[in-house]
């Protein structure tokens, strides 16, 4: 339930780059959340609107797309100030939106607490987490290595009491020792099932795919230079992701390509699915491979990548770079005015352009101009189920299409 997501300017212009000060600089996140501020650091920290979102209300919380990284209103920080609430620090910030105007009134979370770290009964997969609350300094917020944020039930309750938007609380994917049955115990309501927009059972599946706490791989800058040219589409200014992504593999491209992972405290885990930080840009591992041709899963096809962290490459597991091959036309984006819901601007997609795969890419027209060759990754509601099933930690959603025709 987050509003729209905002990035910090200082993180984006380092991001393409591999010199020292950049590569440090890409760390700015876990610096934030954590309060760990470094000396180099300017404070306001300046972030803008994120390209391309589609959030539309401001709340309590404002999204990064970072996980566990957020800025919180004014009225949340005098709340949890009143209240007592311990384990958490502000840093000043200057939002802006789309158009370059400010938004007040927000300010940088960070959580100072400390709670040690979980342990897992499967190392390997890093699954069935514990852990042991005496490592807990007592904070309301705090922080417990590999990657969770914590809160006590008092604080859930006090932004319940007061109405605050956009908090999201889970409680029973970790096994408590001593053991706390209030948190142990599970969730009553049903597994949400995947809605059907349609009578071809179509939905989208999100930019940005990853599982939780995934590591960030990206190509290195050597390869981006080397390969300016036009590849099929005008997707990311026809540079080597559109090719990758769409499937329109150059000649002059080597295989295997390579991948490094960007360090992070944060993100610690390597999943079925691990985030370029580029729309529709992915890697997925053998094991989701074998999912989709197990299932005859069509729209898609692998090339083959070598995965590096800190100079080695990673052979657990083994990681392919995902292409679709599907293509479904255009959504459209046209001005519009609902009178409930105040809208300006609504999506249309009319699935007769679908040519029937499971997995494909659809542009995006806006004011009938072509702004995006592949700007949705779509599958059928047949495939998103599967992969839920088979416990692939994936998002699946429609929110991006207003009506389908």
């Amino acid at each position: 339930m987050t509003t729209f997501a905002v990035g910090a300017d200082i993180f984006k212009n380092a991001l393409w780059k591999d010199d020292p000060i950049s590569i440090e600089r890409r760390r700015l996140y876990d610096y934030l959340i954590d309060g760990d501020y470094p000396e180099w650091l300017e404070f306001p920290v300046v972030f803008h609107r994120l390209a391309g979102d589609p959030g539309k209300k401001l709340r309590d919380i404002i999204d990064t797309r970072y996980l566990h990284m957020h800025l919180i209103s004014g009225r949340l920080k005098s709340l949890l100030e009143e209240n007592g609430i311990t384990g958490w620090k502000t840093y000043p910030v200057e939002v802006y939106d789309r158009k370059g105007e400010p938004i007040e009134g927000y300010y940088g979370f960070s959580i100072t607490g400390r709670g040690g770290e979980v342990q897992f009964k499967d190392p390997e997969k890093r699954e069935d987490p514990i852990y042991d609350t005496s490592q807990w300094d007592g904070s309301d917020f705090f922080r417990v290595k590999p990657n969770y944020t914590m809160a006590t039930a008092r604080v859930k309750a006090l932004m319940k009491e007061h109405g605050i938007s956009a908090p999201r609380f889970k409680t029973d994917r970790i096994e408590w020792i001593p053991d706390n049955p209030a948190c142990n115990e599970k969730k009553k309501r049903k597994k949400k099932e995947i809605s059907q927009p349609d009578s071809k059972g179509l939905c989208i599946w999100l930019t940005n795919l990853q599982s939780i706490g995934t590591k960030i791989a990206r190509l290195p800058d050597t390869y981006l230079k080397a390969f300016q040219e036009r590849c099929g589409g005008h997707v990311y200014d026809g540079h080597l992701m559109g090719c990758l992504v769409s499937g329109n593999y150059p000649e002059w491209l080597p295989f295997p390509v390579s991948f490094h992972l960007i360090p992070s405290d944060a993100r610690t885990c390597l999943g079925d699915v691990l985030d370029t930080g580029v729309p529709n840009f992915i890697l997925i591992s053998k094991r989701l491979e074998s999912i989709f041709q197990v299932n005859g899963f069509t729209g898609w096809k692998t090339y083959p990548v070598q995965v590096y962290n800190e100079g080695k490459m990673v052979e657990s597991p083994y990681y392919r770079g995902l292409s679709i091959t599907g293509r479904g036309g255009y959504v459209l984006d046209e001005k519009t005015m609902d009178k409930k819901t105040r809208r300006t601007r609504k999506s249309t997609y009319d699935t007769s352009q679908w040519d029937g795969a499971d997995f494909f890419l659809t542009g995006k027209k806006k004011d009938g101009q072509v702004i995006n060759e592949f700007f949705y990754l779509m599958a059928t509601k047949k495939a998103a189920k599967i992969i839920r099933d088979a416990g692939i930690e994936t998002i699946f959603n429609v929110w991006f299409v207003d009506e389908w025709i």
